[in-house]
C-alpha cells in the first residue's frame, strides 16, 4: 500500500506542476490570438477614421456647386454683374453688363429683398423690366405638368459672381 501512495503522489505532483508553471510557449500560443485580434482591430479601425475624413474632406471641398438657370439667364431682358448697396430698397450699382448695355449705372431692383442678397457683395443678377420702369430679379418657369395648370415660376435667382458662375454665362450667352 505504500507503494501506491507514492504513484499516486507523484501523479498528483506531475498534474499540479503541469498546472501551476505553464511553459514558456504555452503563454505566448495563448496570448497571441488576442494581440493578433487587436491589431487587426485597431488597423482596422485607423482606416476606417482616415476614410470618413476624406469621405468628409471631399463633400466639403465640392458641395453645392454654383449653377446657373439657363431658363432664368434665356428669359431675363439684361444680365449683368454688380454690387448690392441696399438690399431693403433694392439698389444696386452696375459693374458690367452682359446682355443689354444701355442701363443706368445704378438700378433699384423691386424684389431684390426676396433673394439671400446681402449688402457690398457682388452678385450675377438676370433681370427684366418691372413695374414704373424698375426691374426685378427674373423668375425661371417651371416645366409645367400638363396644359391645364398655370406656369409655376421660381424664387428670383441670383448669383455670387466668381469666375466659375462667369465661365457659365459666357457659355449660356454663346449658345
Amino acid at each position: 500500500m505504500v507503494r501506491r501512495k507514492r504513484k499516486h503522489e507523484s501523479a498528483a505532483r506531475r498534474a499540479a506542476a503541469a498546472t501551476v508553471a505553464p511553459q514558456p510557449e504555452q503563454l505566448v500560443s495563448a496570448t497571441l490570438p488576442a494581440t493578433h485580434f487587436r491589431r487587426v482591430l485597431v488597423v482596422a479601425a485607423g482606416l476606417t477614421t482616415c476614410w470618413l475624413i476624406g469621405l468628409g474632406t471631399l463633400a466639403g471641398l465640392t458641395a453645392n456647386p454654383v449653377t446657373l438657370n439657363q431658363a432664368q439667364i434665356r428669359q431675363a431682358d439684361f444680365v449683368l454683374t454688380g454690387r448690392v448697396v441696399d438690399v431693403t430698397v433694392g439698389t444696386a450699382i452696375i459693374e458690367q453688363a452682359w446682355k443689354v448695355d444701355d442701363l443706368p449705372n445704378q438700378i433699384i431692383i423691386d424684389n431684390l429683398a426676396e433673394t439671400k442678397a446681402e449688402n457690398g457683395e457682388h452678385y450675377l443678377l438676370a433681370l427684366s423690366h418691372g413695374q414704373d420702369g424698375s426691374y426685378e430679379v427674373t423668375r425661371a418657369r417651371l416645366p409645367q405638368r400638363s396644359h391645364h395648370e398655370p406656369p409655376q415660376f421660381t424664387l428670383p435667382l441670383i448669383y455670387p459672381t466668381t469666375d466659375e458662375t462667369t465661365a457659365q454665362l459666357k457659355q449660356i450667352l454663346d449658345q
